[in-house]
């Protein structure tokens, strides 16, 4: 075969590859390819890699029992359309609030008819608060902000997704889960923290950071980290409607763990002493050793 012949014929095969594609048709999935032709593809062997993954999802997790959390992490979940097998949410509750629903219950999934607060619905991309709290009036008449426009300054940075991207919400403690989770939430003590915050930062280096405002603060917890990647964390009950509500016990942390750091932090836990060598029994002897064998001191 001649130079330009070859070179042909890789190009065919670099746009067939490239013009692969999945498409949805008739109630199964086709697949087509660049010259045209319509093969049917095996909806079974699709939905098996989907368990599959699911599965190593599910033995990651276990690694979480180690911790023996007082309450149950909770997965949450951001969906179009009613996942299957979960029940919808009764009544009525704050968005909040159903973390701690989810932690004490079965799984579940909430839509914009169950929100008994504006925030919910407002930072999920749907429905407009009432114009006082934009406005910034709401925040200074609760004494949390002295004038409007700090008020204001809230809603320019406060994280929310896009209307019409997200229909419910699905929630499960980690035991119970049937769906991939989009965010992991964890209340837990100061000790049980460090060893999330760390598990992220074993292998990435990245700092711990903490973001927060004092009024719709579950925005930072259940959107931030979805969309940012960044895993947070913030004491229990710092915003003024969590703290009303008793939300979290006093003293502990909630961390939020987006999907994309997830197989990162479940990894390290595997891998990385949970106690430091420094916080053992005879951690100073240890740190005087180790400068002796780096020949630091």
């Amino acid at each position: 075969m001649e130079n330009g012949e070859a070179e042909k014929d890789k190009s065919h095969g670099w746009v067939a590859a490239g013009q692969t594609m999945m498409a949805e048709c008739a109630g199964s999935f086709l697949l087509f390819q660049a010259n045209c032709t319509v093969r049917k593809y095996d909806p079974k062997r699709f939905i098996n890699a989907m368990e599959g993954e699911m599965t190593s999802l599910q033995e990651d997790l276990v690694i979480l029992e180690k911790f023996n959390f007082d309450i149950k992490p909770v997965a949450v979940s951001f969906l179009i359309r009613p996942p299957e097998g979960f029940p919808r949410l009764e009544t009525k509750i704050t968005f909040c609030q159903m973390i701690r629903r989810a932690q004490e219950g079965e799984p579940f999934y909430a839509d914009s008819e169950n929100h008994a607060c504006e925030v919910g619905p407002f930072i999920l991309g749907g429905q407009k608060v009432p114009p006082p709290f934009f406005r910034g009036e709401y925040g200074v008449a609760q004494k949390h902000f002295k004038e409007p426009r700090a008020m204001r300054k809230v809603y320019q940075i406060i994280p929310k997704l896009e209307k019409d991207v997200v229909n419910c919400v699905a929630f499960s403690t980690v035991d119970k889960l049937s769906i991939e989770p989009d965010v992991i939430i964890f209340v837990a003590d100061p000790d049980q923290t460090q060893i999330l915050l760390r598990a992220m930062s074993f292998t990435t280096g990245q700092p711990y950071t903490s973001k927060f405002t004092g009024v719709m603060g579950c925005a930072w917890f259940f959107i931030y980290p979805y969309l940012t990647g960044e895993l947070n964390y913030v004491p229990a009950n710092f915003s003024a409607g969590m703290k009303l509500l008793k939300i979290f016990p006093d003293g502990t942390i909630v961390t939020s763990i987006p999907y994309q750091l997830l197989p990162t932090v479940l990894r390290n836990l595997q891998e990385m002493p949970w106690v430091l060598p420094l916080h053992q029994p005879g951690g100073e002897e240890f740190r005087e050793r180790l400068r002796r064998d780096l020949r630091i001191d």
